[in-house]
């Protein structure tokens, strides 16, 4: 029975890839030769049919490790990553939203084929990347990046300025909120190159938080080379080219994204820390594999068919713990936080009163429950992850859930009409599935008419195109992604997420430009109060990054997304 269901499962998965690559573009490969980088995109076999009841997820060649003693780090040998949601786009300057699948493929894996002028070490500080060193005017409003000299892309062409300016130019018009806010105090012609080496940023006004904005991990200002940095901001690379530890081997639509070691990086000599200093590649090849059954993505890894799981049932946490072939990785403490987005565009949650209701009926305890082990959730007031700073929690009164009766009362005030709320989830993520059906109901416990839609990711991406095919949205973000104003995807002026507050977004600027860091604390207060007050999302709780590994994976960072660049196997 059980080789039936596995057989079944793999079948279903199977089917799933074959729709997703029926649906997309086809395969991508780089415009670039790949003599260096190892084995090349043709050695990798498509995904076998099973010849047996075992599990048989994809045979993949591995190449021989360089014998090493056990413990030290040694080249070779792929790694094996089973997530979930096709890839429908890579570029990490055009996902803004595209799916959020798309989004946190394009910032795993952008994270290890590009480099920034400026990184994140492993405590989320900014520290030099592909900038050597940096200056700062006295009055503020210029910044002056020196470049690092031996840098070359993955097709051989010469790290440069030009190269730098169009790529950050590129990055400041699109939908990010780090982007929206560099638009508002920066020039139209705000970058200038004296020389091969050389970029100068100008402000309109001083913004001690430049710095940061240049070096977030999500929706980065990534360098590309000049042929693709000059590309229209919201017209998608296809062909990545960076000057990161990895290069792109093959991208199979709907199937599997592979990377390989690029032999020519040259990397920073300070030692490692996130993504900042020295990033050594050691693995030959790394390979995400779409896998859109939890159940199969945890069979998968007690049978050695991928060695890890990004995205695993967070359900499954305890039984992980028994089982002594992986181990179980945790992210950052309340890294994570789920959330119900209120589409303003729908019409029904314009209205403020029937945002409240909605955020009173839902029970963030019951929400939570039903996704994670309770040793991964709690509950948190602060928009901004407690624990730590900015840890504020003014405003809490309105978090929680007041329950039925007063959602109840809150909406009959309200100008609700009785129009449909739908409520739609991806239905293949661990993470979002369970709380389609809790929100729904908890919505209906007040009085809302409701549908709900769970789709997969596939699906969920084309609906998402449309906000007129949503009223609220399940979602999660990381603390990397939204951990700050400086980044919270709330906080844009985009109208698909969030209603549009004046009043916040003026906040958000004003914490941008403000030096005083207990004057910034108090600017975070008043976010905090009114994003809860006027209930312009639902936060339910926050959640750690669970990461179950193969016993033999090395040098893993969880400091934001798992990242494997100076990750190794001990076989």
């Amino acid at each position: 029975m059980a080789n039936l269901a596995g057989q079944f499962a793999i079948a279903m998965v199977g089917a799933a890839l074959a729709f997703a690559a029926a649906c997309g573009q086809g395969e991508v490969t780089p415009p670039f030769s790949r003599e260096d980088l190892g084995a090349s995109s043709a050695d990798l076999p498509p995904l076998g049919e099973p010849s047996s009841g075992d599990i048989q997820l994809e045979m993949i060649m591995l190449t021989s490790p360089t014998p090493a003693r056990a413990g030290q780090a040694r080249h070779g040998g792929t790694l094996r990553v089973a997530w979930t949601g096709p890839v429908i786009r890579l570029d990490p300057v055009t996902t803004d939203y595209s799916t959020f699948a798309s989004e946190y493929h394009a910032a795993a894996v952008g994270s290890h084929l590009f480099e920034s002028l400026l990184r994140w070490d492993e405590d989320g500080a900014a520290q030099p990347s592909l900038a050597e060193s940096w200056k700062v005017s006295p009055d503020g409003l210029s910044y002056s990046f020196e470049l690092r000299r031996g840098v070359s892309f993955h097709d051989a062409a010469p790290l440069t300025a030009r190269a730098v300016s169009l790529s950050l130019d590129r990055w400041k018009l699109t939908g990010s909120t780090q982007a929206s806010i560099v638009r508002k105090f920066t020039p139209n012609n705000w970058l200038e190159s004296p020389d091969d080496f050389t970029v100068v940023a100008s402000l309109q006004q001083p913004m001690p938080s430049f710095i940061d904005l240049l070096s977030q991990p999500h929706l980065s200002p990534y360098v590309m080379t000049e042929e693709h940095a000059f590309r229209q901001a919201r017209r998608p690379v296809r062909d990545l080219v960076g000057t990161g530890p990895y290069a792109l081997a093959a991208w199979r639509s709907g199937e599997s994204v592979t990377i390989e070691r690029f032999r020519d990086h040259v990397p920073r000599t300070e030692p490692a820390s996130g993504y900042a200093g020295g990033q050594a590649a050691w693995l030959d090849r790394i390979t995400w594999v779409n896998v859109p059954d939890p159940d199969l993505q945890l069979a998968a890894l007690l049978a050695g068919e991928v060695d890890v799981v990004d995205g695993a049932d967070l359900t499954s946490y305890g039984r992980l713990l028994d089982d002594q072939t992986v181990r179980v990785l945790r992210g950052r403490p309340g890294g994570n936080r789920s959330v119900v987005y209120l589409s303003p565009a729908s019409g029904v949650f314009a209205d403020p009163l029937a945002r409240r209701a909605a955020s009173a009926a839902i029970d963030v305890d019951a929400a939570m429950g039903s996704m994670a082990d309770e040793e991964l959730w709690s509950l948190c007031p602060s928009v901004y992850f407690c624990g730590e700073p900015p840890y504020v929690r003014t405003g809490e009164e309105h978090y929680g859930g007041l329950g039925s009766e007063s959602a109840a009362d809150l909406l009959a005030r309200s100008e609700y009409g009785g129009e449909t709320v739908i409520v739609l989830g991806p239905s293949d993520h661990p993470w979002t599935a369970p709380l389609v059906p809790v929100v729904a109901g908890a919505l209906r416990s007040a009085g809302f008419r409701v549908e709900e839609v769970s789709a997969d990711y596939l699906t969920f991406g084309g609906l998402l195109r449309r906000s007129g095919n949503y009223t609220a949205l399940i979602g999660w973000y990381g603390h990397w992604a939204g951990g700050s104003p400086l980044t919270d995807p709330t906080l844009r002026p985009s109208g698909r997420l969030a209603p549009e507050l004046d009043s916040l977004i003026e906040l958000r600027n004003r914490y941008a430009i403000e030096p005083d860091a207990e004057l910034r604390t108090d600017l975070i207060g008043e976010i905090n109060r009114l994003r809860l007050e006027m209930a312009t999302a639902v936060l339910l709780g926050t959640f750690d990054h669970m990461l179950p590994v193969t016993r033999d994976l090395r040098g893993v960072g969880l400091f934001a997304l798992p990242y494997y660049g100076n990750a190794w196997l001990d076989r």
